[in-house]
């Protein structure tokens, strides 16, 4: 059941009124806390992973699980802006990351940082960022895991097997 602000919402940045968003759209429909629009590289990872019939847009269904999904992704952001900022900063994401369950040594933050701030300063997420880093986390987790047989983060395989891995999750 999709809910009836998320439909009026959809219909709204439909301007093609296709029942479809493209990617340039859903851009204009999804935002920060700083009211900026998301990044094209998030939004073209939002359309890929609820696009589920393949037309490289989104019908209302989909946009609607997609809402839902950037609602709890929503919910877990605010949580960890400590300071209330609307931007997840290194110390917020390294507890954020702990909390998630993930152990990264304190180097590892700085590199999420660099690349997920689409600021280009490094020092502050936006919700889009934030997002954005913790699928990627997620994919390659994911990827990784039937390698690290003895499930202590480390695994052995080849160059072209990590290559595959890599190009097949990012």
């Amino acid at each position: 059941m999709v809910d009836p602000n998320v439909a009026r919402w959809f219909e709204q940045v439909d301007k093609t009124r296709r029942g479809r968003l493209n990617a340039a759209e859903l851009q204009e429909a999804l935002k920060n806390n700083n009211y900026s629009s998301f990044d094209i590289n998030v939004v073209a990872a939002m359309i890929e992973m609820f696009d589920k019939d393949r037309t490289k847009t989104i019908n209302l269904n989909e946009f609607n699980e997609l809402w839902k999904f950037l609602g709890s992704w929503r919910q877990c952001f605010d949580r960890f802006d400590n300071d209330r900022s609307g931007q997840i900063d290194a110390g917020e994401l390294s507890t954020a990351l702990q909390q998630l369950g993930y152990r990264f040594s304190q180097h590892f933050v700085p590199v999420l940082m660099q690349k997920f701030d689409y600021s280009g300063r490094a020092s502050h997420l936006q919700f889009d960022g934030f997002v954005m880093a913790l699928i990627k986390i997620q994919r390659l987790t994911t990827a990784f895991q039937p390698y690290d047989r003895q499930r202590n983060g480390t695994a052995q395989f080849t160059y072209e097997q990590f290559l595959a891995t890599v190009i097949q999750n990012t």
